[in-house]
């Protein structure tokens, strides 16, 4: 399957008298890929470029055909941060796109923020010395959450807070908080290398369905590189959520992470192991799912789902309580009862829910 298209850089960067020097081997690329969220990508922005002044770091700004300013909004960063690029691609690759982030960098590491996502302040003095003391296929970085102030930690992540280090960097990829893409961080090079190995091993449709490629990316390098993985557990990430969770949370995080994870078992480039936490995930957040986005769905899809979903956890105790869930919404009252109750709940502002990656 050939690569997505090219990206084009909409507007060059522009050379500054004064200002920080853009270092000419970076140790990190910061790549921000973004859609039509001018503001959040500010914040973002607002968050990781003054903690870049003196640091050996560069941010790249990927907008995926966004049609709400965020080019002209752009141009005021890149006249004030010399070590700032944006590319733009010519239309809108989806999820697929994120396989961009790793053309433009000239960093040893390329670390991924997502433009609802921000770094602390002190997000780039822990990672840096880190990165430069040695060779990883990938690092992950530990996170909390807020809300819309990012200065306001409402949660964390299940990880405990210590450094580990491992030889086999799968160890890592199957450690509490990791898999969230702003704390995802590969070793550029060797990125590089995977990434035909990544094109070939899904369609393009599959990793639009998987929510992107960064899942394939990180296992290709660590299966490809045989470096070790490293975790660092300050939470230096912050990870953000809407005041309304209005995206389909039964596929987005149940349905479509699961399969990915399933799939990648199946094609032999995971253990079946290495996905038992993440399924113990998914077993906890499937009832609300349910309840939250199963009254939106009609017969045929519910059928559908309800069948993937028995043919992956039947068997399993913890599934009890959502095959329940599942008998009672082949009823069309319960599902009528269950969306008028969501939609009501939405209106109110509720449903706060997980973090989305």
């Amino acid at each position: 399957m050939p690569a997505p298209e090219s990206t084009e850089r909409a507007v060059p960067v522009g050379d500054l008298e004064d200002g920080p020097a853009v270092p000419a081997q970076p140790i990190v690329s910061i790549c921000i890929p973004t859609y039509n969220r001018r503001e959040l990508l500010g914040r973002c922005l607002d968050s990781v470029l003054p903690q870049t002044a003196g640091m050996p770091a560069e941010v790249i700004v990927i907008d995926n055909a966004s049609t709400d300013g965020t080019e002209a909004a752009m141009k005021g960063y890149l006249e004030r941060y010399p070590n700032l690029s944006y590319y733009r691609n010519p239309k809108n690759l989806g999820y697929a796109g994120q396989g961009k982030c790793f053309e433009y960098g000239r960093g040893r590491y390329t670390a991924i923020l997502c433009d609802d996502d921000v770094y602390a302040p002190d997000a780039l003095e822990t990672m840096i010395p880190i990165l430069s003391r040695g060779d990883f296929s990938f690092v992950a970085l530990n996170y909390y959450g807020f809300d819309t102030d990012p200065a306001e930690r409402r949660r964390g992540s299940a990880a405990p807070e210590e450094d580990i280090e491992a030889k086999d960097a799968l160890e890592i990829w199957d450690y509490p908080s990791v898999g969230h893409y702003s704390g995802l961080v590969l070793n550029t090079q060797e990125a590089r290398l995977a990434m035909p190995e990544v094109w070939k091993t899904f369609t393009m449709e599959q990793y639009q369905q998987f929510r992107g490629c960064l899942i394939a990316v990180v296992i290709h390098t660590i299966k490809r590189s045989k470096l070790p993985g490293y975790f660092i557990g300050k939470r230096i990430m912050g990870a953000g959520r809407p005041p309304v969770i209005d995206y389909d949370s039964l596929r987005h995080i149940c349905m479509d992470t699961y399969f990915a994870l399933d799939a990648f078992v199946k094609k032999g480039l995971l253990p079946e192991e290495r996905i038992q936490r993440r399924k113990v995930e998914v077993l906890a957040l499937l009832p609300k799912a349910l309840v939250r986005n199963g009254g939106f769905l009609d017969r045929a899809e519910l059928e559908r789902v309800s069948g993937q979903l028995h043919g992956w956890f039947d068997g399993d105790p913890r599934f009890a309580k959502s095959a329940r869930i599942l008998y009672w919404l082949k009823y069309w009252p319960v599902r009528a009862i269950f969306r008028l109750a969501v939609s009501a709940y939405r209106l109110t502002g509720g449903l706060r829910g997980p973090v989305n990656g």
